[in-house]
């Protein structure tokens, strides 16, 4: 997609096949953004000018980000697995930011194929609306997707190193595989709340993610007559991969904890159109760009039995997919 406008209105304008769709994290006090496009373009050769530069003008003044140091992460990683350990939350999501200074205005087209090519099984986008805000990211998570009533979803919850082993050969220790369990139940759960038809729960497998590994299991369903995908979407939005469980109070936790705003971090955005089809997708691996500075958000799941430094590592090792189209 290409041009357009925005809105805060959750309605296709008439003469619109599609509008993009960017949900925040907290959707109670931050408003889900609704894109309509000027032009729509599929296909492999999409024509980006590659060469062409975005500048923030100087005017617009956005929010910067808290960045999170290790001591402070570390602070705060105890005070959440201490109220684990007392069994107030069973699993709940930190996470932090990176800041990463640009070396030369940003060349969204560039940036973006590079993405394409390093991620290839990834949803990639780059978001600019002309008005000071520029989001990117390479996200592996799909929240949802619907094409002619037959819908789609899955719980990706569960990291570790890749290193040098084969997907076959990886073994998942108890806190990895409890992770994910919380969150495919949860997704479960939430699905059969919608009313959603003939669900499917698949087989958990291990995926690769660039040099990570993850747990995943699918999810399908038919979706009832009248039913929004767009309702479905927010009734499974934010899923304990990216908050916790029980689901609230790790909601109310976070909010309370870091000292950042999520904002677009962890919401989730895509496309959807008039028939009720949509591809939404967990916004992950992703960054906002402000000025000459690039604010590169990751997290991950803590339990009662985390270790805050190999958490730390975690985090580091999830920066790198947005690190890497800048050479680093």
């Amino acid at each position: 997609m290409t041009g357009g406008s925005f809105t805060s209105e959750n309605k296709i304008p008439e003469g619109l096949k599609q509008q993009f769709v960017l949900a925040p994290f907290d959707t109670e006090n931050n408003p889900v953004q609704y894109f309509n496009p000027e032009n729509i373009v599929s296909g492999w050769e999409v024509d980006l000018p590659t060469d062409e530069k975005w500048r923030i003008p100087d005017f617009i003044s956005l929010e910067v980000p808290v960045i999170t140091d290790f001591e402070s992460y570390q602070l705060q990683a105890e005070k959440l697995i201490g109220a684990m350990k007392l069994h107030e939350v069973e699993k709940i999501v930190l996470s932090r930011v990176l800041q990463y200074q640009l070396k030369e205005e940003i060349r969204g087209g560039n940036i973006f194929e590079i993405a394409c090519k390093k991620y290839p099984d990834a949803f990639v986008y780059i978001l600019n609306d002309g008005h000071g805000q520029i989001w990117m990211g390479a996200t592996p998570e799909t929240l949802i997707h619907v094409s002619s009533g037959k819908g789609s979803t899955m719980s990706l919850a569960g990291t570790q190193a890749i290193g040098n082993q084969s997907l076959e050969n990886i073994r998942w220790e108890e806190k990895e595989q409890k992770e994910h369990q919380f969150v495919t139940d949860y997704i479960q759960e939430s699905l059969q709340k919608t009313s959603v038809e003939n669900l499917i729960v698949g087989e958990t497998i291990s995926v690769q993610a660039g040099k990570m590994a993850h747990l995943k299991t699918n999810f399908s369903f038919k979706v009832p007559e009248k039913q929004s995908v767009l309702n479905i979407a927010l009734a499974l939005h934010p899923t304990p991969a990216v908050c916790g469980m029980p689901q609230q109070l790790s909601f109310r936790m976070i909010n309370t904890t870091e000292k950042h705003t999520r904002n677009y971090y962890t919401g989730f955005l895509g496309i959807r159109d008039r028939n009720e089809n949509c591809a939404f997708y967990v916004n992950l691996r992703c960054m906002q760009i402000i000025q000459d500075k690039a604010f590169i958000y990751v997290g991950g799941g803590l339990t009662a039995q985390s270790d805050p430094l190999k958490e730390w590592n975690e985090t580091e090792l999830k920066a790198g997919t947005m690190l890497s189209l800048f050479g680093e």
